[in-house]
């Protein structure tokens, strides 16, 4: 799966009669991307958030909009519908740099495999907290030593932190932090 990042300012004179969906991330209260008609464009997915990363997550601001799970979730969704029909993904945001990188990074790891990312990370400057929050909601990670956790239950461990409700995943050979709680997994 080929998957191109853009400025919003390339996106608007982008051009192909290949088949593709565009995934379009513009900061708050920005107006959105003007694309051109094209036949060849199946969907585009628009979403919203600044481009803050993970050193900004613990700031009490009401003026950030984080990337968030269910965003994670609606690319996921959007991907897993037309992954099957398009041989090109095309991301943008307003400079074409940082979430539009990351976005693209995760998506070419789950689409791809591991090691595609390495492109993203060579050419642009990938957003982290978008790329690992994408990863995070498509794989289970394990929360202690940030890797990918197999779907083979005798490695892995379901957790819920108490005081947010989300669920976490280790593997069973890493030594827990924190006061979380296992859950039986279903």
């Amino acid at each position: 799966m080929k998957i191109e990042v853009f400025s919003e300012e390339m996106i608007q004179t982008f051009k192909t009669d290949e088949e593709h969906i565009v995934i379009s991330v513009r900061s708050p209260q920005s107006t959105s991307v003007l694309l051109p008609l094209q036949k060849s464009r199946i969907d585009t997915l628009f979403l919203e958030f600044h481009d803050v990363d993970e050193s900004c997550v613990n700031i009490n601001s009401e003026y950030f909009q984080f990337f968030n799970s269910n965003q994670a979730e609606e690319i996921l969704n959007f991907i897993n519908i037309y992954k099957d029909r398009v041989n090109l993904i095309a991301v943008n945001c307003e400079a074409g740099i940082s979430r539009s990188a990351g976005i693209s990074a995760a998506l070419a790891i789950i689409l791809n495999g591991i090691g595609s990312d390495a492109y993203y990370f060579k050419n642009y400057i990938p957003n982290m907290y978008v790329y690992r929050k994408i990863l995070e909601t498509h794989f289970k990670i394990c929360y202690v030593c940030n890797e990918i956790i197999d779907n083979n239950s005798q490695y892995l461990t379901l957790l819920k932190d108490p005081k947010t409700g989300k669920r976490m995943y280790r593997h069973k050979k890493c030594k827990p932090k924190g006061p979380l709680k296992s859950l039986k997994r279903k």
